[in-house]
């Protein structure tokens, strides 16, 4: 599947360049199913971008991912947070300076810290009561 976007600012030479690429096609013997094609549209929805008559966008559902993502609770969902904030770095003022502090957190001397603390913080004598005598 392969995906063809045709942009021109006028509409005359898009037209030559749509009649050129559809000559291609068939040349080819390449087909393009009707029901997915879009013709003198002002905007399109492409790789998670919306372009809009020449300027490009976040596309709005990615937009309210983002706003609506819930704490990460472990480095797999802060590694997909950061993943897909960082695919929109562009729209989002100050990414560096706020992705710092999360990106600081997947590093490998911080996460072994940050498991320690947690280790500390669990009462071992509860769960694991221990007798001075040998069991066995």
């Amino acid at each position: 599947m392969a995906i063809l976007l045709v942009y021109n600012s006028s509409f005359d030479s898009h037209l030559e360049h749509l009649e050129l690429v559809l000559k291609l096609l068939r040349q080819k013997t390449l087909f393009a199913k009707l029901s997915k094609c879009l013709f003198e549209t002002s905007d399109v929805e492409y790789l998670g971008y919306t372009i809009i008559g020449g300027s490009v966008l976040m596309e709005s559902a990615k937009v309210q991912t983002i706003q609506d993502w819930c704490q990460p609770s472990s480095v797999n969902q802060l590694r997909a947070f950061l993943g897909l904030t960082g695919y929109y770095y562009r729209f989002i003022k100050g990414y560096a300076t706020l992705a710092s502090p999360l990106t600081n957190l997947l590093k490998e001397d911080v996460l072994f810290a940050l498991i320690k603390l947690r280790l500390h913080s669990i009462n071992y004598s509860k769960r694991f009561p221990l007798n001075s005598a040998s069991t066995s």
